[in-house]
């Protein structure tokens, strides 16, 4: 996210007893025929970014002789020695 915070359009999921996506309803039919109206439940869904950190310890000889790099086992994160 380039913001803090961002807003997108969700589908509400309620109840599940008449149909499986908070009221959006599919229909087999055959060409030229009409279906009834669904009424989907709608709602913004707000997006917060936080930061997350992480402190880990290795020895030197972990990150020396592991077969996989240290940063690229920790997701980019550089050892500091």
């Amino acid at each position: 996210m380039k913001a803090k915070t961002r807003s997108i359009p969700g589908v509400e999921i309620g109840s599940h007893a008449s149909s499986l996506f908070g009221g959006i309803v599919a229909y087999w039919t055959d060409e030229g025929n009409t279906v009834p109206r669904s009424k989907p439940g709608l709602r913004m869904i707000n997006l917060t970014a936080h930061k997350m950190m992480m402190l880990s310890t290795a020895t030197n000889e972990l990150v020396d002789d592991s077969a996989i790099g240290w940063d690229q086992m920790m997701g980019g994160c550089s050892p500091r020695q």
